[in-house]
């Protein structure tokens, strides 16, 4: 089989695929990615069962990977074993290959109860999907905060135009927007001035984050377990690898009879986006919480703070001046267990971003992106499974005026997912014919292909599909049973 487990011999080769194919680097890539691969697959507290990282080999060579990490939770005190993804690649030279289909259809079927990962984006969100995941809104909604609106806007600008003048502009402008920050952060009126906080605080512990993580998750069905060992090991990984900050900043909060209300975690970088991990605590307390997490980030030197919200505080949220957007990354959750499902899609559980595939991410220390299902860009995937052959009776099918049909409604479906001449699609027409037929299109395709034929295709499907002729023996397969 072409895809297996992930060895620790595979470690060169998956760094180098990560870095010149996420990354987009030219050049040897760092000693340390291979140190935090290793510590990330290898080193983890939960390799205790078959859910691990898994490699597309093709004769010697690794030309697709998938990071698998398992992790414990309870579903009203029952055991559930979730295996949480990321870090998915395959290299362009294997787009002619079933590469990618191949690694998730194996990461589906290691037999965990729940396979899931919280930093989808649009266009990977749109393939889990068609492979039978389920977007949970209920974790997908962003929130921000602006606490230096001049600095945040520069900062945007300079992110969104990526133009030397523009950058220059913006750094001009730090005076002038350091003097608009101070005015909008102590102007009485000002909705961007901190509220001081009416709590205390102090350094959050393991242990204390622990206890805390127990004692609020009460009137929720599902959260996640953790250990000592298990969540030192998991903060540690966070600290080390900076992939969303520079420093990982753990708060707990007392209110003024010294019992604890409530905890934050944040990543805070002086100058830039602060991005919260988790925040916790009495629901009660929780606009005081907020209070104080945007004080300390603006003590801190931060632009803004963005997060995911807890949809049962999203009022207390934007009473402090929180936007919300679905932009920062989806949540998509595949299990054969439907009570799983619709726990997560209730909002019926305690999950954060300490919880999934966004704290596992590799670091920034690379200058690149930190690499997640919102990052993947799935446009090798390209399904060429072995011939199947089919009863006479189909074969006949597609020499008959049936066939035609069949073929000339295929030729329509092409025409609304590529925009090509429908006379130009042939039985042998195949995705080295045409440009847009990549991942992303194999997807479109079968979409305008269910809609011409009011079919549904499974993963089978999908990979059976690697051209036109192919595409006619699966529908005809699945009209003869209708």
């Amino acid at each position: 089989m072409p895809v297996r487990r992930f060895r620790e011999e595979d470690i060169p080769q998956v760094a180098d695929l990560y870095w010149t194919v996420l990354r987009e680097r030219t050049g040897p890539c760092p000693v340390e990615l291979q140190s935090s691969l290793h510590e990330l697959y290898f080193e983890n507290p939960w390799l205790d069962g078959p859910q691990r990282a898994l490699v597309f080999n093709d004769q010697d060579t690794i030309t697709g990977f998938l990071g698998v990490v398992p992790r414990r939770m309870s579903l009203g005190g029952q055991s559930v074993l979730a295996a949480v993804g990321g870090n998915f690649v395959v290299h362009p030279a294997a787009r002619t290959t079933p590469a990618g289909l191949s690694l998730l259809q194996s990461y589906m079927s290691a037999g965990q109860d729940l396979s899931l990962t919280d930093s989808a984006n649009d266009v990977s969100r749109t393939l889990l999907e068609r492979l039978g995941f389920r977007t949970i809104l209920a974790f997908s909604v962003h929130w921000i905060r602006v606490l230096r609106p001049a600095r945040f806007a520069t900062n945007a600008l300079s992110q969104v135009a990526r133009n030397p003048i523009v950058t220059s502009m913006a750094f001009v402008a730090k005076p002038f927007c350091a003097i608009v920050d101070h005015l909008a952060g102590n102007l009485s009126l000002s909705p961007f001035r901190p509220t001081e906080p009416s709590l205390e605080s102090g350094e959050l512990d393991v242990e204390t984050l622990l206890q805390c993580l127990q004692e609020f998750r009460s009137g929720h069905s599902l959260w996640p377990e953790y250990d000592g060992n298990s969540l030192t090991w998991l903060l540690g990984f966070m600290a080390r690898t900076m992939a969303h900050g520079d420093e990982l900043r753990k708060v707990v909060l007392y209110d003024q009879k010294k019992k604890i209300v409530g905890w934050y975690l944040y990543f805070a970088t002086a100058g830039g986006i602060g991005e919260v991990v988790q925040v916790g605590g009495d629901r009660r307390s929780i606009t005081s919480i907020l209070d104080h997490l945007f004080w300390d980030a603006w003590n801190n030197g931060v632009i803004a703070l963005c997060g995911v919200v807890d949809r049962h505080n999203m009022p207390e949220f934007s009473e402090k001046n929180c936007f919300f957007s679905c932009r920062g990354g989806w949540m998509v959750a595949h299990s054969r267990k439907p009570a799983l499902l619709e726990t997560l899609s209730d909002g019926d559980a305690v999950l954060s971003r300490l919880d999934g595939e966004w704290c596992l991410a590799l670091g920034t220390r690379y200058r690149g992106r930190s690499t997640s299902m919102r990052d993947v860009q799935i446009r090798h995937l390209r399904p060429r499974p072995k011939e199947k052959m089919l009863p006479r009776r189909q074969e006949m099918i597609l020499e008959t005026s049936t066939g035609v049909e069949v073929l000339n409604k295929v030729r329509t479906a092409f025409q609304s997912a590529f925009n090509v001449d429908p006379e130009s699609i042939t039985m042998e027409t195949s995705p080295a014919d045409i440009s847009r037929w990549d991942s992303m299109g194999h997807v479109n395709l079968a979409i305008c292909l269910e809609k011409t034929f009011g079919l549904t295709f499974d993963v089978d499907d999908l990979m059976a599909m690697e051209n036109v002729k192919e595409i006619c023996r699966v529908l005809n397969s699945k009209l003869a049973h209708v």
